[in-house]
C-alpha cells in the first residue's frame, strides 16, 4: 500500500546572533524551510548571545537548485550587514584607541621626568597626557554617529535585496504548489 503522505525532510542548523533571529526566521520560512526548533546557545559572540536555529524543508520541492542560490545571496547580504555593523565602530575604536594611548606616552615621559627631577617636563607631558584623554570619548561618539549615518543606507538596500530575493523564493514555491 502506497502512502501520498510520506515526505522526507532536509535539515539545517544555522548559529545567528539573538538580535537577527526574527529576520533569519523569515527569510528561511520564505525559502521554503520550516523551524523546528530554536534554542539559546551558550557562547557569546561579538554581536551579542547567539541562538541555534534548525530548520527543515521537504527534498521533493521543484526549484530546489533555484532556491539554494537564492539561499546563498540572503547569507551573503547578511554576512555584508553584519559586516558593516561592525564597521559602525571600528574606525571610532581605532581612533580613539590611537588618541589616548598617544596620551599615555606623554604620561609615560611625565613619570620619566619626575623620576629625572625635570619638573618643568614632568608638569607640560602629564598636562599633555592626561588632556589627551579626555578627546578619545568624543572623537568615538563623533565617528560612530558619521559612520552609522553613512553605513544605515548601504544596510537597508542589504535588507532590500534579502526582502526581493525572498519574494522570488516564495513566488518560486507557490509555483510547486499550482
Amino acid at each position: 500500500m502506497k502512502s501520498d503522505n510520506f515526505k522526507t525532510f532536509d535539515y539545517t542548523t544555522i548559529t545567528v546572533s539573538k538580535n537577527y533571529e526574527p529576520v533569519y526566521i523569515d527569510t528561511y520560512e520564505s525559502l521554503g524551510w520550516e523551524l523546528t526548533d530554536n534554542e539559546l546557545g551558550i557562547q557569546t559572540s561579538a554581536l551579542g548571545n547567539s541562538i541555534k536555529l534548525s530548520f527543515r524543508r521537504d527534498r521533493r520541492i521543484n526549484n530546489k537548485s533555484e532556491l539554494l542560490k537564492i539561499q546563498r545571496k540572503c547569507e551573503e547580504s547578511f554576512s555584508n550587514i553584519k559586516m558593516m555593523e561592525l564597521n559602525k565602530t571600528k574606525s571610532a575604536n581605532i581612533k580613539s584607541l590611537g588618541l589616548g594611548l598617544f596620551g599615555c606616552v606623554f604620561l609615560a615621559l611625565s613619570v620619566g621626568a619626575f623620576m629625572f627631577e625635570y619638573w618643568i617636563f614632568f608638569v607640560i607631558t602629564g598636562i599633555l597626557g592626561i588632556g589627551l584623554w579626555i578627546p578619545p570619548y568624543f572623537v568615538y561618539k563623533n565617528t560612530v554617529e558619521k559612520d552609522t549615518e553613512r553605513l544605515n543606507p548601504l544596510i537597508d538596500e542589504q535588507y532590500d535585496k534579502i526582502s526581493d530575493l525572498c519574494e522570488e523564493a516564495n513566488s518560486l514555491i507557490k509555483s510547486n504548489k499550482d
